[in-house]
C-alpha cells in the first residue's frame, strides 16, 4: 500500500502541467473548430428551419451551443489523453530498477525449479505452459495406465496405449494451464487473453522489463478506454438529441422543406 501511494505522489509530482494544458488547449479548439462546422452543415441543409419564428430563431443558438459542447468534449478528451501519456512516461521511466528486480526474481525462480529436480537445464529458453507440461509428463510417468505396467502387448495394443498416454497428458496440460490462468485472473484481474499469451512466453522475455512495461501500457490503455467511452457518450447523446428535435419537429409539422428554407418563417399568432 505505502509503495503504491508513493508511486501515486511520485506520478503527480513530475507530472507535466505544461502538456495538460497544451493537450487540453489543442483538444478545445478542435472541439469548437467541429462544433462550428457542424452547426454551418445543419444551417445550410436546412435542418435548422422552422416554421414558427420563435422556434427558428431559437434553434440559432446551436451556433452557440454546438462549439460550446465540442470545446467540453475536446478539453476532455485532451485531459485524459495527456494523463495516458504521462503514464507511459512514468511506467517506463521505472525500466532500470524493474529490469534489476525481474533478473532476481528470475534467478530466484530458476534455483527454485533446479530444486525441484524437473530436469530444466536453462529456464530462461522455457516457458510457464511448457514448465507446465514437463511437470505433466513426470507425473504421467510416474503413475501409467492401469494394466499396462510390464506387458507385452501387440502392437496395436500398445498403439492404444500410446494414444491413450497422449491424450491423458493433452487432457491434464489444458486443465492445468487453464486452472492456472483462472487463479491467476482472480489475483492479478488481468483478462484471460493476456495471462494465455503469459503462459506461453518464454521466461527470458516474460522477465524483462520491455514485456513487463508494455504489460502495463496495455493495462493503462484498457482503463483509459473506458473514461474515452464516457466522452464519446456525451457525444452520441448530444447527437441523438438534436436528431430528436428534428424527428419532433418534421412530425408535428414544423420542419421546413429545403425547397422553403430561404422563405421567412411565419410570425407567432
Amino acid at each position: 500500500m505505502d509503495s503504491g501511494k508513493a508511486l501515486l505522489n511520485q506520478f503527480w509530482e513530475t507530472f507535466s502541467a505544461w502538456g495538460l494544458f497544451l493537450n487540453g488547449l489543442g483538444g478545445a479548439l478542435l472541439g469548437l473548430l467541429l462544433g462550428v462546422v457542424l452547426a454551418v452543415l445543419l444551417q445550410r441543409s436546412g435542418w435548422l428551419g422552422r416554421r414558427n419564428r420563435w422556434h427558428h430563431w431559437l434553434l440559432k443558438l446551436y451556433f452557440l451551443a454546438l462549439p460550446g459542447l465540442g470545446i467540453a468534449l475536446g478539453v476532455q478528451a485532451g485531459v485524459l489523453y495527456a494523463v495516458q501519456k504521462e503514464a507511459y512516461r512514468q511506467i517506463d521511466a521505472f525500466k532500470p530498477q524493474l529490469q534489476a528486480e525481474a533478473d532476481r526474481y528470475l534467478d530466484d525462480f530458476q534455483a527454485y525449479v533446479h530444486a525441484q529436480q524437473l530436469g530444466v537445464v536453462d529456464l530462461r529458453e522455457d516457458s510457464l505452459r511448457e514448465l507446465l507440461a514437463r511437470m505433466v509428463r513426470d507425473y504421467l510417468r510416474e503413475n501409467p495406465l492401469l494394466g499396462f505396467e510390464g506387458r507385452d502387448d501387440s502392437v496395436l495394443e500398445m498403439a492404444g496405449y500410446k494414444l491413450m498416454e497422449g491424450l491423458r497428458e493433452s487432457v491434464l496440460i489444458s486443465l492445468a494451464s487453464d486452472q492456472l490462468i483462472k487463479k491467476a485472473a482472480g489475483y492479478s484481474r488481468l483478462d484471460e487473453k493476456t495471462l494465455e499469451k503469459i503462459i506461453q512466453t518464454r521466461f527470458s522475455e516474460l522477465f524483462s522489463a520491455d514485456f513487463v512495461l508494455g504489460l502495463a501500457k496495455k493495462q493503462v490503455a484498457a482503463l483509459m478506454q473506458g473514461f474515452y467511452l464516457g466522452v464519446l457518450m456525451q457525444l452520441l447523446i448530444a447527437l441523438l438529441l438534436i436528431g430528436l428535435e428534428v424527428g419532433l419537429s418534421r412530425w408535428f409539422g414544423q420542419l421546413r422543406t429545403l425547397d422553403a428554407a430561404l422563405q421567412p418563417p411565419l410570425p407567432v399568432a
